[in-house]
């Protein structure tokens, strides 16, 4: 599992704040650097994977040229992704990464994945100008957006690698953007042409075909249909499908991977990948003990 680079001295929440009571045992660790970065070298993270063995990030490694970063059981690796410019978006439990690299103009990010150490090009709709891939599932399942033949924003699904993806639409015909996969579930947002561009949070079960709304956009979420979001007051929390709280974090983060729910005593896997700021530098964390155990 994650190794911990560090533990963080976490301040308490301002005086006088509406957030919900944190979970006191919820603590954040530093994920390593890799070898060569600057002492202190600011780290970002992506997502991590289902088990918890994998992490895709960047890292500062001089003057804010963030790299792409793989983690394995903590271990981080440089990635040598193709292009000049590229960045690295989800990885799945067989450590299948997705990422992206700027075109030669500069001027259209293309998607990839990169599977035993050899990196394909997703197929492009021709009928799009523009496309962004999101997440990926352990089936190899990538989902992101794309705009359809209106111009207009729509969410894309790719089931092979090979084949351009397909439009995603939500409840009654209303359009998508499609955030992340994780299992059968599918988070994101519902988009209302009437008001314009309106957006909703909203979950998909992708089994059943029920939709769930969100106080806002979803984070992450999980295979088991929970989402990190943040609630009225500001509080960040991970809340089920029909809205029931499981835990409040102790600090502003933001939340990259939500795990799985767990079986196991609270303390032995991370729950949630994310990020922290402190003192105007964004650091890679792993949350642990803040998950209620739940079958």
């Amino acid at each position: 599992m994650l190794g911990a680079a560090g533990a963080l001295a976490l301040p308490a929440l301002p005086a006088g704040t509406s957030y919900a009571a944190p979970t006191a045992s919820c603590t954040a660790s530093l994920l390593a650097a890799p070898a060569g970065a600057p002492a202190g070298a600011g780290t970002r993270v992506a997502k991590v994977d289902d088990t918890g063995k994998y992490v895709v990030g960047q890292v500062d490694v001089g003057n804010f040229d963030f790299r792409p970063v793989l983690w394995a059981n903590g271990v981080p690796q440089l990635l040598d992704a193709p292009g000049e410019v590229s960045d690295v978006l989800d990885v799945n439990s067989s450590g299948t990464v997705l990422g992206a690299s700027l075109d030669k103009e500069g001027t259209t990010w293309l998607p990839w994945v990169y599977s035993n150490g050899t990196y394909t090009m997703l197929q492009v709709p021709t009928w799009t100008d523009g496309v962004s891939a999101n997440d990926i599932n352990d089936a190899g399942v990538v989902v992101g957006a794309t705009h359809n033949d209106e111009g207009r924003e729509l969410g894309i699904r790719w089931e092979s690698w090979d084949e351009p993806g397909a439009y995603v639409y939500s409840r009654n015909g209303n359009r998508s953007y499609l955030k992340e996969i994780r299992g059968h579930w599918t988070g994101g947002d519902e988009i209302y042409d009437k008001p314009l561009n309106t957006f909703i949070g909203l979950l998909w079960n992708d089994s059943t075909g029920a939709r769930y709304p969100l106080p806002t956009e979803p984070h992450s979420i999980n295979s088991t249909g929970d989402a990190a979001v943040t609630n009225a007051d500001g509080a960040h929390q991970v809340v089920t499908a029909t809205g029931t709280v499981r835990w409040t974090f102790p600090r502003s983060t933001t939340i990259r991977t939500l795990m799985d729910r767990r079986t196991d005593p609270v303390g032995t896997g991370p729950d949630a990948i994310g990020e922290i700021t402190d003192n105007g530098t964004t650091y890679a964390v792993a949350w642990g003990g803040c998950s209620d155990v739940v079958g």
